[in-house]
């Protein structure tokens, strides 16, 4: 597999058998520290798996590799490496969280609003198109694992749409993300830029996907969305322009359509 920027690709391949569904649910220590709730004991265990993932993990080889088949070879090696300790982690908030399904709810979509703002801390570091392709996907993320866990916790997840098969990818979207979070954060230095499309570009087919199988499964429905046209990647990305415009304060703010206009007619 040659992989190029806007190409389909295939998952990567996951090296290592993946326990029960949801109750492995990726993790971040991100979002454990905005968990209250959560024991000191437990938020000190992640750490210590994110620390030695993080040095373990190549995550600079990855982002500066210089052809296709040498970034192909490292995200092949680096996840291999990494699935273990996310399901460390994903094990150990699952029964930190006593297997409340509110609560890991509350956890995922604290791990991915502090992802994205790490994101717009760090804009200048990425080109425009690619800073929008990764945050609308993390924002798609967000959402249809909320979905899931709902469908999962209310049983209404059938043989044919397991979570086990949502979370292989979203293992996978979690890696990603990972990998472009030690750029822009400045952890990885002389990254190249065509690295960094692709692994957006990947990350968006991939919620694409899992939004598309969301759909069909109607799993929005279980969770109680009535709109989930909203939460698809082409409108999250229209919606992440605008944040991004208002962030860099690429936005005016007018009393009333008179000095709209008034502006208009003076700026041209």
């Amino acid at each position: 597999m040659v992989l190029t920027p806007g190409s389909p690709a295939q998952p990567l391949a996951l090296h290592r058998a993946m326990p029960k569904p949801i109750k492995a649910f990726p993790s971040t220590v991100r979002a454990a520290g905005l968990a209250p709730w959560l024991e000191s004991k437990t938020v000190k265990e992640l750490q210590k798996i994110e620390e030695e993932m993080r040095a373990e993990i190549p995550f600079g080889p990855v982002l500066r590799a210089r052809t296709d088949r040498g970034l192909e070879r490292g995200l092949m090696r680096a996840m291999d490496v990494a699935i273990s300790y996310y399901i460390q982690s994903g094990v150990i908030l699952w029964r930190a969280l006593k297997h409340d399904y509110s609560r890991l709810r509350e956890i995922s979509r604290a791990s991915c609003r502090s992802i994205e703002e790490a994101f717009f801390q760090h804009a200048n570091r990425l080109d425009r198109e690619t800073f929008v392709n990764i945050v609308a996907a993390v924002r798609v993320w967000s959402k249809v694992s909320e979905w899931v866990i709902t469908a999962e916790e209310k049983k209404e997840i059938n043989e044919r749409t397991p979570p086990l098969d949502f979370l292989n990818y979203v293992v996978e979207a979690t890696f990603l993300t990972a990998c472009l979070l030690e750029y822009v954060t400045g952890k990885i230095r002389g990254a190249r830029q065509y690295n960094l499309k692709l692994l957006a570009d990947l990350l968006c087919q991939r919620a694409e996907t899992k939004y598309e199988q969301a759909v069909e499964s109607k799993w929005y429905a279980i969770a109680g969305e009535t709109q989930h046209w909203f939460w698809s990647p082409a409108w999250q990305e229209g919606e992440v322009e605008a944040d991004l415009d208002r962030h860099l304060g690429n936005v005016k703010r007018f009393d009333s359509a008179e000095d709209l206009i008034y502006s208009l007619r003076t700026s041209s």
